[in-house]
């Protein structure tokens, strides 16, 4: 088999491991820009299948057990999408017919630093990668620069924070972001709930919307609202 095989493989496994019904939509072009293994796959795994379990519902349109036949599909946002892995593995869940990205893609950034890349490569990695699915839609901009206001409050049912990782940005984009969570079908989400990496972040986090729901390896937390 080759490297997409084996991938694919390896998800079905986690899968099954997980009893998730969920099934990737994996695009086989991504396995080509090279980027793959790049945040974590197998522990951002978990957390996509514990959307799949507490999210699919809600996507199917039955919520609190009953089928609501003019629910729209869910929407989401990711705020700081970096080179657009995680971005593709999100929209490649089915869970979601609209996927916001906000990143600049400019900066200080310390995982520049860590992969010894600048951010033309970056930005070379990320069109590359979320072109190959066609509900993903990208604003170059932070979310605290005008992008919030194109949305109304309530539109969103996950978002899913990875920008800034300091205690005061956090509260920031986390006080700015809740408001835009739907809150009958909604989940605010994250990266970076380590509290020996990031105290800042996890203090901010639990300051705001109090402890996460759930926890994952890769760094990854969510709350319902």
């Amino acid at each position: 088999m080759g490297q997409f095989d084996d991938i694919q493989a390896e998800v079905e496994r986690a899968r099954i491991t997980k009893n998730s019904s969920l099934r990737f939509n994996i695009p086989r072009g991504w396995w080509d820009t090279g980027r793959y293994g790049s945040i974590g796959f197998y522990g951002f795994l978990e957390f996509l299948f514990y959307l799949q379990e507490h999210i699919a519902p809600a996507a199917l349109g039955i919520i609190d057990g009953e089928v609501k036949p003019d629910y729209k599909r869910m929407k989401m946002m990711e705020v700081g999408s970096y080179a657009g892995e995680s971005t593709l593995l999100f929209s490649s869940t089915g869970l979601f017919d609209e996927v916001i990205s906000i990143d600049p893609h400019d900066g200080d950034e310390e995982m520049n630093k860590l992969r010894g890349v600048d951010w033309d490569s970056v930005k070379k990695t990320f069109n590359n990668i979320t072109e190959l699915s066609d509900v993903i839609t990208h604003y170059p901009n932070y979310s605290f620069d005008g992008v919030l206001d194109k949305f109304e409050d309530g539109y969103f049912n996950l978002i899913y924070l990875d920008g800034e990782h300091d205690y005061e940005s956090v509260k920031r984009d986390l006080e700015s972001l809740l408001p835009k969570i739907n809150p009958e079908v909604g989940w605010i989400s994250g990266h970076d709930f380590i509290n020996h990496s990031w105290p800042g972040c996890v203090s901010a986090i639990r300051e705001v919307v109090g402890e996460p729901d759930a926890t994952f390896r890769d760094g990854s937390w969510v709350k319902k609202i």
